[in-house]
């Protein structure tokens, strides 16, 4: 039995291959932000402190989200790498074995959460008046973390062999039981009980568990790419190490802007739980925009690490040169766009004009970053698929203690609110200019 390779990503136009695989990731990306939207829409139904609970835990839950993205681009460059190569048995054991390790981790992060959520939170500035909803919220949500865990991981592997429309579909089914499930959970309609925010949490849980068993039948029946068996555990290891050589690496990547967002909120708490609020809604609309820059990043790990199997380094710059031009065009445009909307996005989640007023100042300032970020993501996929992981994960980590911290700091206390979200936008500038520089560099010393 061998592995269904859907595209080979080594020949062909390479922005034909690109716009190909980015739609349909765009479209099961758009799926998960549209159900981030809604759940933060409905929770707003149950009044500002309880948004307020939702924006301190949002950032927490993202961190753990991108260890497993990490770890789901850990299984991507490994499994495509062996794509590239033709070596099918290598590409289905590394998947299978990539599923088993995000099990364990999943293990231990739900125990390690549960047992830290109210000094964890503390320490992120929430007030004693937040900490209850704060932990109905994720004591649900740690017990589910598994169910995060398989659909990302299971996701990777389909996309390392070019089967970005499975991906896509699986993430739109478990948005849209989300959905679903919110309005239930949350306010108890029909039979259901009314758990406020603690049903925000066992909606998403439930929804995840059902978009993992469907990841696991595409991945086994459809693909062939996942079949557990009992091996030895030394030989786990071995399969285990280019995932985790690459993932944690990637996870740091990814980690560094949950981190930078529970920065931000932390300073935004400087200014009242408006500005809070208003960081809370902003986190949540600024992924429609991400949306593009994620999608085109998950296919340049496996288009890069593919075409590195193959030996086509020629192909990876010239891809590397197409993604950074769209990302500039996209981020710049999207920057016009929300700099007229903000207000409105603002009233349509609170009728306090604090909130509504800190939401617009959001939305005039933070989008002119959006460029930047989606040069960083750029560069980053680019080195994972080359497996030099250590090197997005240094530009992230550099970008936030260098410049992100200091300039958000320096805005905040030079300008106020405006100042801060001046100061993020300068720094992603910056950081996206030097990944770049990087990229092409190593690309041209092969």
């Amino acid at each position: 039995m061998t592995a269904s390779v859907s595209a080979d990503m080594t020949r062909g136009s390479i922005a034909a291959r690109l716009v190909g695989m980015t739609l349909p990731m765009i479209a099961g990306f758009l799926a998960v932000i549209t159900f981030e939207f809604a759940d933060g829409w409905f929770v707003s139904r149950l009044g500002t402190p309880a948004l307020a609970a939702l924006s301190f835990s949002f950032p927490v839950c993202l961190t753990i989200i991108c260890l497993f993205v990490g770890l789901g681009i850990g299984t991507g460059s490994a499994v495509s790498r062996a794509v590239g190569r033709g070596d099918a048995a290598a590409a289905r054991r590394l998947a299978t074995s990539s599923l088993l390790f995000s099990l364990v981790v999943s293990a231990l992060i739900s125990a390690a959460g549960i047992l830290t959520v109210r000094p964890l939170f503390r320490f992120l500035g929430a007030g004693e008046e937040l900490l209850a909803g704060i932990e109905a919220y994720m004591t649900v949500w740690y017990a589910g973390v598994f169910t995060v865990a398989v659909p990302v991981i299971a996701g990777n592997a389909l996309l390392a062999v070019g089967a970005a429309r499975a991906t896509g579909l699986i993430n739109t089914f478990g948005s849209v039981a989300n959905i679903v499930f919110d309005p239930l959970f949350i306010f108890g309609w029909g039979i259901f009980p009314r758990w406020g925010l603690a049903g925000a949490a066992a909606a998403t849980v439930a929804a995840r568990f059902a978009a993992s068993l469907l990841s696991l039948a595409v991945l086994s029946f459809r693909h062939r790419l996942f079949a557990p068996r009992i091996r030895p555990f030394s030989r786990l290891l071995a399969d285990w190490r280019p995932t985790a050589a690459v993932g944690f690496p990637a996870a740091a990547t990814h980690m560094v802007g949950p981190l930078a967002l529970a920065l931000l909120i932390r300073l935004a708490s400087r200014f009242g739980i408006e500005a809070v609020a208003a960081v809370g809604v902003g986190s949540r609309i600024d992924p429609f925009i991400f949306v593009v820059f994620w999608s085109l990043s998950d296919v340049m790990v496996v288009f890069t690490g593919q075409n590195l199997g193959a030996g086509r380094v020629s192909r990876i710059a010239a891809a590397t040169s197409v993604s950074m031009a769209f990302v500039l065009g996209w981020g710049l445009a999207s920057a016009v766009l929300l700099y007229f909307l903000g207000a409105g996005i603002g009233r349509n989640f609170s009728a306090v004009p604090g909130v509504v007023g800190a939401v617009g100042e959001y939305f005039r300032v933070m989008p002119w970053s959006y460029a930047g970020v989606g040069a960083v993501c750029v560069s980053a996929a680019v080195f994972n698929g080359l497996n030099l992981p250590l090197r997005g994960a240094v530009l992230s980590v550099l970008h936030l203690v260098l410049l992100f911290v200091p300039l958000a700091w320096a805005g905040a206390s030079l300008a106020g609110l405006a100042g801060m979200f001046g100061g993020v936008a300068v720094s992603y500038w910056l950081a996206g200019a030097a990944g770049a520089a990087w990229v092409f560099k190593s690309l041209r010393r092969g």
